[in-house]
């Protein structure tokens, strides 16, 4: 990305040290110290892309919303791990047919209650593998005691990891933020600097480029007529801000039954249709909107707050009763990346739909199954 930054004539100064800046209305002065010198760079415009050391929030004393999103996150670096061929579940055809890269430097997920662990090859010796928990459900005193513990107990990554080499932990306590603004004057942040929530779907590497797309619009207006348009920025704003609140919305309540292969699978399923249907496809006709995130209506809040509401209460009953549900018995498999044309364009949100749909009718049936079940048994009993 850097080397693209130069051809397309942007200055990159690295490696470089920000000493301070000082922020002014109309401009900022940079004091940076690259290749061992002092220099002082002035510019109209500071975006601040530091991710989450957060220069300007730091700096401007901002605050950041309150949300109900409360989970930490404890990473290692790992060496000398088996070749994933050795533990995990073979490949399947749809994979080697359809997905953009090999299985092999895909990141692979754990799901477990109130918590989810990651694998990701970093490089041909060094893996990274960490864990995002719910801090509302999961406390401890001890990091180091609760990752290792852990693994011990999950089979699989006890089996990963047994003969491996670890790096030291890293720890974070508090893991999801969204700030108050993004924007004063003529200083702006731009993603993991100003919001960032959870990692599982990566959500912030999407809003960082839709980020990006509207800050262009918004600068090059600036320069064309030499003002700020305040309206504008306070529209952008406002709708980045709400959009990280819906995502804080959405995550807030999946780690209540992520362990779940059923639920998980079909809440996923959901959130795909609504992102493929209203956020991707129209992409094809409406190029401008690639700037635009995809924030929730009212609709959408209320559908998403009820199905996920009841695979909680779904999740606590099948805890109480000490029983799983195989609803859903094989590997999910969703549409590959891509648009369709002619009539499969106006056919994929049916599609996606009644996929959802079709599984959730099954995991209601199997519920109802079981009701159904078990108040037989205990009339037969009663009668006995």
């Amino acid at each position: 990305m850097l080397q693209e930054c130069k051809k397309r004539g942007i200055t990159v100064l690295r490696p470089a040290v920000l000493n301070d800046v000082d922020l002014k209305t109309h401009k900022s002065v940079l004091h940076i110290t690259f290749n061992g010198k002092s220099i002082d760079i002035e510019t109209r415009w500071f975006i601040d892309a530091s991710g989450n050391f957060r220069y300007v929030k730091k700096k401007l004393k901002w605050n950041d919303q309150k949300i109900t999103l409360n989970t930490g996150a404890i990473t290692a670096h790992f060496t000398n791990l088996p070749p994933q061929s050795a533990w995990d579940r073979e490949g399947t055809s749809y994979w080697n047919k359809n997905a953009i890269g090999a299985k092999a430097n895909s990141t692979t997920h754990f799901l477990k209650p109130h918590s989810w662990w990651w694998l990701i090859k970093l490089d041909e010796s060094t893996t990274s593998i960490g864990v995002v928990y719910d801090k509302n459900n999961i406390k401890f005193s001890d990091a180091e005691s609760y990752f290792n513990q852990s693994i011990k107990e999950d089979k699989l990554l006890y089996k990963i990891t047994k003969n491996a080499k670890r790096s030291e932990l890293n720890h974070f306590n508090s893991l999801p933020y969204v700030c108050t603004k993004m924007h004063k004057d003529n200083v702006a942040v731009i993603g993991d600097a100003g919001s960032f929530i959870d990692p599982l779907f990566s959500p912030g590497m999407e809003l960082i480029c839709q980020q990006n797309e509207y800050l262009i619009t918004l600068l090059l207006d600036y320069f064309k007529t030499d003002r700020k348009d305040i309206k504008a920025w306070e529209r952008y704003e406002k709708q980045f801000v709400n959009t990280y609140l819906d995502r804080v919305f959405v995550y807030s309540k999946l780690y209540h039954f992520m362990h779940s292969y059923d639920l998980f699978s079909n809440a996923t399923q959901l959130l795909f249709f609504g992102y493929q249907s209203f956020a991707v496809l129209p992409l094809k006709y409406f190029h401008g909107r690639i700037k635009n995130p995809r924030s929730f209506q009212i609709l959408d809040r209320v559908v998403i707050k009820w199905v996920f509401n009841r695979f909680s209460k779904i999740s606590v009953k099948r805890k109480q009763q000490n029983r799983q549900s195989f609803s859903l018995k094989q590997p999910l498999i969703y549409s590959r990346v891509g648009i369709p044309n002619g009539i499969f364009y106006v056919l994929k949100p049916v599609q996606l739909a009644l996929l959802w749909l079709t599984n959730y009718i099954k995991i209601e049936a199997t519920e109802g199954y079981y009701i159904l079940k078990s108040t037989c048994l205990r009339v037969l009993q009663k009668r006995q």
